[in-house]
Parts: structure tokens; C-alpha cells; sequence
């Protein structure tokens, strides 16, 4: 298993402008279809690829 740890040791690679503003746009468009008790799947599934896991002490990433 040494190529798991060395896969899992690698920091995702910072967003660019556009894909902040992918994920900042289906973000607003989400947060503004809730308000009115609405949801876009495509967005809904944009907004989810956005969220990267942050290690926690141990080291490890939480499932998500």
C-alpha cells in the first residue's frame, strides 16, 4: 500500500479564476433556489465537486 499514502499526501491544485467563479456562481444559484424551496440537480452536483476535504489531525481526509 505505499502508493496509497503517497497519493494521499498530494494537495489538490489551487482553482484558477473560472473555476472559483464555476463554483462561486452554482453556490449563489443554489443558496438562491432553496430561498424559494427550489433545486437545480446540475448545480446542485457543480457545487459538490467545489468542496474539497480538509485533513483533520490525524492526517487523514473524513469521508464525505
Amino acid at each position: 500500500m505505499k502508493h496509497f499514502n503517497k497519493i494521499t499526501r498530494i494537495q489538490p491544485a489551487p482553482a484558477d479564476a473560472v473555476q472559483d467563479f464555476l463554483c462561486f456562481a452554482a453556490q449563489a444559484l443554489n443558496s438562491f433556489l432553496t430561498i424559494i424551496g427550489g433545486a437545480l440537480p446540475v448545480t446542485t452536483y457543480v457545487e459538490d465537486k467545489c468542496i474539497i476535504p480538509v485533513a483533520n489531525g490525524s492526517g487523514t481526509t473524513p469521508p464525505v
